[in-house]
């Protein structure tokens, strides 16, 4: 910003004068009108003392110059536009327009250059004088901006234009015209200062004459402008509350105490947040002195529901009378409290649905109008794609944690990636026009294995019927007591419902039954022993029931915790036992090791060439891998029967390994942020590995898989022969017992010839137990 105080250089000296103004003027026809001009101008160039500064002789000669002045700004313009007589880009003011003097502000006499240095502003000087020279003549792309604050306190900006036509431009006697050679160099190189004043020397120049200024109120363009430019800067997050934001939001709305919050939406768990940028707090005025509040928290009141669902927004002029016929409002009190009394609550909205909300609030009763409510349509999509990109990057940091520490992409393939990103690095292309190259390994060899939690569904369900069970007994005996106390009739229709529920738990329970349950005691019982009156002793009873129940589900949740930490449990022993193991398998050839916890756990390995170029692969590491997973595996079920008796629920568990032989191309999935199969013959693989757990013996039906034993799947006879191998050995190893079973597998989805070998893993002593 440049003020009067730092524009000190100018490669022209200026001087007041109406002979430019003269040599274009038309005088009128008529004798006494041309007679007056005449006389006018004559006065005019009377008073004209070089000694003397202008200002003084315009003021010195008020009534005079205001004649003249009034033949540049006529009436009738004056009244109703910006307009000003001045010297060229100087902060010279000799004449204003009416309009323009109804800007009362102390900054009348200060013309203020945005985005503009001092090298700047003596360019645009000297453009001045290049434009007087050259026919074809060039844009000034520096915009002058007059920036003022109000009576009001509101920042107004508007735009300045000069017309130049009533000037003389012409080099003093020590200098000389700039050649065409020196004007080409200028033509060609705009932006070199250093030029500029090399062939426009500081007072080379003379300027006589004035220029007529024009001022347009740009204040919301500009101040919209300035909120993009500060938004998409690197720095916009450490801003969001700084005193610059609250000015441009301020002039946007031309609201002197305007105040903005914004809160992030999350829609899975409908809830309104808190938001920090660099550890700065965002406001919000909703939440107040809360990081985060769930919409139910707001009861019956509709208005921020509706907000969210219908993507309105809350608009309210004066919140004091509002809140008169809004009394149990959550909402309307809390803006209360804060002595807002004019308020604007909007959604924002991306393709994705509602992911946050902006507030506009005032202490000041109808400051926030309908005007501002168009205006705010203007500014959401800059505001909802600032938010959106905060949210994306919070994303990638949240999943670069997760990544860390639960999936990260494995050390194997790793540099991979980093191949794909320095190459993106590299490019000459943004990361929105930029497309990575698909991550793909060629002709890798698979294994895969699970050990699986038997009867993993069967065992929940009883879980869930034997809490459900718990909490209908509860509830009857609760039922039962008010009935016998009060003859209320809505506790003796619930008991008619418990009793239904009885039934079905006992004979009808499918995998509906357990939500059905929970929303009918969610919606229909409790609502009555929260609302009613009871006597002490059922109150006790009442009291003694919710005690029960688990604190974050509002449910008899016991027999399921025990089953879903046995399997947490389980699954954690099993999932550490097998990571450490592999430590070691990955110094027999680096390979890539991807494993999954859900009722049990399941691996996925992929060895080859193409994973590891920088060691030369044999078969060998890809057999050797092999009687690896085979011994872990079967060292992990061995471990199993320590670790079973610790657990809170009896679990068994099954195992399994799918024997492939052919090499196959993976491919990382974007969407899925996983490795897959590629190619259509390949899917074969994939169909067996989701389907061979549930199989059975051909013509039988036993489950190919059994509790204490270990499964091999595998379609070739080279695969037999070699798996053979590796139980012969295991079982000289004490790892298995010798007898060593072998069947057909049963057809899957068009895939036969599946054939597989069982073994049991031996039982562990009583002493390890």
């Amino acid at each position: 910003m440049i003020t009067k105080e730092n524009i000190v250089l100018s490669p022209y000296e200026v001087e007041f004068s109406i002979a430019p103004f003269l040599d274009t003027f038309t005088f009128p026809k008529n004798p006494e009108l041309k007679e007056y001009y005449q006389n006018l101008f004559s006065k005019i160039e009377h008073v004209l003392v070089k000694e003397k500064e202008i200002t003084g002789i315009v003021r010195d000669n008020a009534s005079l110059f205001e004649e003249f002045f009034s033949i540049l700004i006529p009436e009738h313009i004056s009244k109703n536009e910006y307009k000003a007589v001045v010297l060229p880009v100087k902060n010279t003011i000799l004449f204003r327009s009416e309009k323009l003097n109804e800007i009362d502000c102390s900054v009348k006499e200060s013309i203020r250059f945005f985005d503009a240095s001092p090298d700047i502003i003596y360019k645009l000087k000297a453009m001045i004088v290049l434009n007087s020279i050259i026919e074809n003549k060039i844009t000034l792309d520096n915009k002058i901006i007059f920036e003022f604050k109000d009576t009001k306190g509101v920042y107004k900006t508007f735009f300045i234009s000069n017309r130049n036509d009533f000037l003389k431009i012409y080099p003093k006697d020590s200098s000389s015209y700039p050649t065409t050679e020196q004007i080409n160099m200028l033509l060609n190189d705009l932006d070199n200062i250093d030029l500029w004043k090399e062939i426009f020397p500081e007072g080379s120049w003379n300027v006589e004459g004035f220029c007529i200024l024009t001022m347009v109120e740009n204040t919301l363009d500009n101040a919209v402008s300035q909120l993009k430019t500060n938004l998409l800067s690197s720095q916009s997050d450490t801003l969001v509350n700084d005193e610059s934001f609250k000015k441009i939001f301020r002039s946007i709305f031309d609201i002197p105490d305007l105040k903005i919050g914004i809160t992030i939406y999350d829609s899975e768990e409908n809830t309104l947040i808190k938001t920090r940028y660099n550890d700065v707090e965002i406001d919000s005025f909703v939440l107040n002195d809360k990081m985060s509040k769930n919409i139910s928290e707001f009861k019956s009141d509709s208005l921020l529901k509706t907000s969210i669902l219908k993507r309105e927004p809350i608009f309210i002029q004066n919140l004091e009378q509002y809140s008169i016929s809004n009394t149990e409002s959550v909402l309307l009190n809390v803006l209360l409290e804060q002595n807002i009394q004019s308020f604007i609550i909007a959604p924002i909205a991306s393709r994705k649905g509602i992911i946050g909300t902006i507030e506009l609030v005032s202490e000041t009763k109808y400051a926030i109008n309908k005007k501002s409510l168009s205006r705010l349509k203007l500014i959401l999509p800059i505001i909802t794609n600032t938010l959106e990109r905060s949210l994306e990057a919070t994303a990638n940091r949240i999943d670069a944690i997760i990544q860390n520490e639960y999936t990260s992409i494995h050390p194997s393939v790793y540099w991979k990636f980093k191949q794909g990103v320095r190459d993106f690095l590299n490019s000459d292309k943004n990361l929105e026009a930029y497309t990575f190259k698909d991550i793909v390994f060629k002709d890798v060899f698979a294994l895969f294995g699970q050990i699986d939690i038997k009867n993993s569904s069967h065992n929940r369900q009883l879980a869930t019927i034997e809490d459900i069970r718990n909490q209908l007994e509860l509830l009857v005996n609760l039922f039962q007591s008010i009935i016998k106390e009060n003859k209320i009739l809505i506790a003796d229709q619930i008991l008619f419902e418990l009793d239904k529920f009885s039934v079905e738990v006992e004979n009808n329970f499918d995998t509906t039954s357990e939500s059905t349950f929970k929303l009918y005691v969610e919606s229909e019982v409790h609502p009555v022993l929260e609302t009613m009156i009871f006597s002490e002793n059922i109150t006790e009873k009442v009291k003694a029931y919710y005690e029960k129940l688990d604190p974050k589900l509002n449910i008899i949740y016991d027999n399921r915790k025990a089953y879903d930490e046995s399997v947490a449990l389980l699954n954690k022993k099993m999932s550490s036992y097998l990571d450490e193991c592999q430590l070691e398998a990955q110094k027999i050839f680096p390979h890539y090791y991807e494993r999954y916890a859900t009722d049990g756990i399941e691996h996925n390995m992929y060895i080859g060439a193409s994973i590891n170029p920088r060691m030369e692969f044999s078969p060998l590491f890809f057999n050797n891998l092999r009687l690896w997973q085979l011994k872990s595996l079967c060292e992990t079920v061995y471990n199993f029967q320590k670790w079973k008796h610790i657990l809170d629920f009896p679990l068994e568990v099954t195992t399994l390994i799918l024997a492939f032989s052919s090499p196959l191309t993976i491919r990382f999935r974007m969407d899925e942020k996983l490795f897959d199969v590629d190619g259509s013959y390949n899917a074969r693989y994939e169909v067996v590995k989701k389907r061979i757990d549930k199989s059975h013996i051909k013509n039988s039906e036993e489950r190919i898989t059994q509790e204490n034993k270990i499964t091999i799947v595998y379609a070739q006879n080279s695969e037999k022969v070699e798996y053979m191998k590796y139980l012969k050995y295991l079982i000289a190893k004490g790892l298995l017992e010798e007898e060593i079973e072998k069947f057909d597998v049963e057809e899957l989805q068009s895939i036969s010839g599946l054939k597989a070998l069982r073994v049991t893993i031996k039982p562990i002593p009583d002493q390890e137990c």
